[in-house]
C-alpha cells in the first residue's frame, strides 16, 4: 500500500518541483554569466594598468631627455585614436604635461603616492596612475584616464537579459503555481466526485435494497396467500426508502439548477408555521422509529412570510432529516420560530456531535462531508443555503457545542 501512495504524491507535487528546478538552475547560470563579467572587468582593469606602466617606461625616456615635444605627440596620438581619454605628467605635484593651462579634473582618490587606480562607475572613467622611475626623488607620476563607456554597452546588455530571463522566471513561477493550484483542485474535484459518486450508490443501493425485500416479502405472502397483516407496515417502510432517493436525487437536482442559473422561485405570501408543520408530519413517523422527538415552539403566530412554499418545505426537511442523521436514538429535536425585526427565523437544535467553528462555512459547500460515513451527497445543506438566499433568507449555524449538538437557523423576509 506504501508504493502507490507515493506515486501519487509524486504526481501531485511534480510541476511545483521541475518549477524549483528550473528556477534554480537559471539562478546557477546568471550567477555563472554575472561572475564572469566581474572577473572580465577586473582583467580589463589590470591590462590598463599594465598599459599604463608600459607608456610610464616611453615617458621616462622622453622626460629624461627632455623631449616634451615628441612625447606630446605621442599623447595626441594616442587621445586621436581613442586609446585613451588623456595622459598627463606630474613633476613634484606640478603638471608638466599637458601645459598647467589644460585643466584636468583628477578625482581625490588619485592622490596618493604610490601606484594606484580608481573606477568612477558614474561615468565609467577609469584613472590610473604611475610613478617615473627618471626623477632620482621618485616624485614625477604619469596620470592616464581611460573610458570604458564601451565596455559598458555590452554589460547593459547583459543586465537587460538578466531581467529578460527574471520577468520570464517570475512568468514560469506564476505558471507553475497555476498549473499546481489547478492541478490540485483537479484532484479535489476527481475526489469529490468519487465521494459524491459512492454516497449516491451507498445510500441509493440500501433504500432500493429495503424496497426490494419489502416488494419481495409482500409478493412471497399474496402467492402463498396468507394474510398479510403487516402490509401496511412494509408499504411505509418502502415509501420511505423511496422518499429517501427522492430527496437524493432533488437534492442533486437542485444543485444542477443552481450552477446553471436555471433555478425558478415562485414568491408567495404564506404562514410559515404550515410549512413546518406539515414536514413535522411527513417525517414523524420516521423519528419515532429512531426514537427521536420533537420540541416545537413556534412561539406567538401566525408568520407570514414571502417565500416558495415548495421551496421553503425542502429546506426545512433538508434541516430536519440532517438534524436525523446526527442525532443519537432517543434524543430530542428542537424547532422554534420567531420573528426577528423583518425576518422570520426558525431555528432547528439537535443533540448530535456538534460542529466546530472553523467548519461552520465548510459543510455549506457542495459535496462536502465531514463525516463521510454518514449517508447523503453533501449536498442538503449547500443547496438549501442557496435557494434560502434565492428568497433574500438566509442559513447557518447559530450555534455548536462539542458533543452536545448544534442549531441551525433559516431566515426568510416577512410579508
Amino acid at each position: 500500500m506504501g508504493k502507490p501512495k507515493k506515486k501519487r504524491e509524486f504526481k501531485e507535487y511534480w510541476i511545483l518541483i521541475l518549477g524549483v528546478v528550473i528556477i534554480l538552475l537559471s539562478f546557477v547560470a546568471i550567477g555563472t554569466i554575472w561572475s564572469n563579467v566581474q572577473r572580465f572587468e577586473k582583467l580589463r582593469h589590470a591590462e590598463h594598468e599594465n598599459f599604463t606602466k608600459n607608456i610610464s617606461k616611453t615617458a621616462d625616456y622622453f622626460l629624461s631627455n627632455k623631449d616634451y615635444v615628441d612625447f606630446s605627440k605621442t599623447r595626441k596620438l594616442l587621445k586621436e585614436i581613442n586609446f585613451l581619454d588623456e595622459i598627463a605628467v606630474f613633476i613634484d605635484g606640478k603638471q608638466v604635461l599637458p601645459s598647467a593651462d589644460e585643466k584636468i579634473t583628477w578625482p581625490a582618490q588619485m592622490d596618493a603616492k604610490d601606484q594606484s587606480s580608481f573606477l568612477n562607475r558614474k561615468t565609467q572613467k577609469l584613472y590610473v596612475q604611475q610613478n617615473l622611475n627618471y626623477h632620482e626623488e621618485n616624485q614625477a607620476r604619469i596620470k592616464t584616464i581611460f573610458s570604458l563607456a564601451e565596455y559598458q554597452a555590452p554589460k547593459n546588455g547583459i543586465l537587460q537579459a538578466f531581467a529578460v530571463i527574471g520577468f520570464l522566471l517570475l512568468i514560469l513561477a506564476g505558471l507553475g503555481i497555476w498549473l499546481y493550484t489547478t492541478h490540485h483542485k483537479l484532484k479535489k474535484t476527481e475526489k469529490t466526485k468519487a465521494d459524491m459518486i459512492y454516497g449516491i450508490t451507498h445510500d441509493a443501493k440500501q433504500d432500493l435494497f429495503i424496497i426490494n425485500t419489502k416488494l419481495s416479502s409482500l409478493l412471497g405472502k399474496l402467492d402463498e396467500n396468507k394474510k398479510i397483516v403487516d402490509l401496511k407496515k412494509d408499504l411505509k417502510i418502502s415509501k420511505e426508502s423511496t422518499d429517501s432517493i427522492y430527496r437524493f436525487v432533488d437534492n442533486l437536482n437542485d444543485q444542477q439548477k443552481l450552477e446553471e442559473g436555471k433555478t425558478e422561485i415562485r414568491i408567495e405570501t404564506m404562514d410559515i408555521t404550515e410549512s413546518v408543520v406539515s414536514v413535522m408530519q411527513a417525517i414523524e413517523e420516521h423519528m419515532a422509529k429512531r426514537g427521536m422527538r420533537y420540541k416545537y415552539n413556534k412561539n406567538t403566530g401566525p408568520f407570514y412570510v414571502e417565500a416558495d412554499p415548495q421551496v421553503l418545505k425542502r429546506i426545512i426537511k433538508n434541516l430536519l432529516h440532517n438534524a436525523m442523521k446526527f442525532s443519537p436514538f432517543n434524543t430530542e429535536i428542537g424547532i422554534r420560530i420567531e420573528k426577528q425585526e423583518e425576518m422570520v427565523r426558525i431555528l432547528i437544535s439537535d443533540q448530535g456531535p456538534g460542529i466546530y467553528k472553523k467548519d461552520w462555512e465548510k459543510i455549506f459547500q457542495p459535496y462536502m462531508q465531514l463525516n463521510p460515513n454518514k449517508e447523503g451527497m453533501g449536498l442538503g445543506l449547500a443547496t438549501s443555503r442557496k435557494l434560502a438566499e434565492l428568497m433574500e433568507g438566509s442559513l447557518g449555524v447559530s450555534n455548536s457545542v462539542q458533543g452536545k449538538g448544534a442549531e441551525f437557523f433559516l431566515t426568510i423576509p416577512t410579508a
